[in-house]
């Protein structure tokens, strides 16, 4: 799901902490386009596919937790996702790729 025009005009009308998050989303855009312009397409499917790998085992980790604290899977997801501030584990997927992104580009920036 993309950040769209009727998000943003609607964001600049709310609080600093909209303007905040606004400004966030904007720059994760602006050097998540960076980093796929730069890295190599090998290095870029290899991050994409830790990503799916790191939220089969968020999961995985959840499934476990849920059934050791006697809570509900879906009830216990839902409030670790959140935990993450997303919604959903595609979601999820997208922010562990792009932390792996930011990563990448800054290491290559250090050398």
């Amino acid at each position: 799901e993309y950040y769209t025009a009727e998000d943003l005009l609607a964001d600049l009308q709310d609080s600093s902490t909209a303007q905040s998050k606004l400004y966030g989303e904007v720059s994760r855009q602006v050097f998540t386009q960076y980093a796929l312009n730069t890295l190599e397409q090998k290095k870029i499917d290899s991050l994409k596919s830790d990503a799916a790998d790191d939220v089969t085992e968020f999961k995985d980790d959840c499934k476990t937790s849920a059934k050791e604290e006697g809570t509900d899977y879906d009830t216990y997801l839902e409030s670790q996702l959140a935990n993450r501030g997303v919604e959903t584990t595609e979601e999820l997927e997208a922010l562990f790729f792009y932390e792996a992104l930011k990563e990448e580009i800054l290491e290559e920036k250090k050398d």
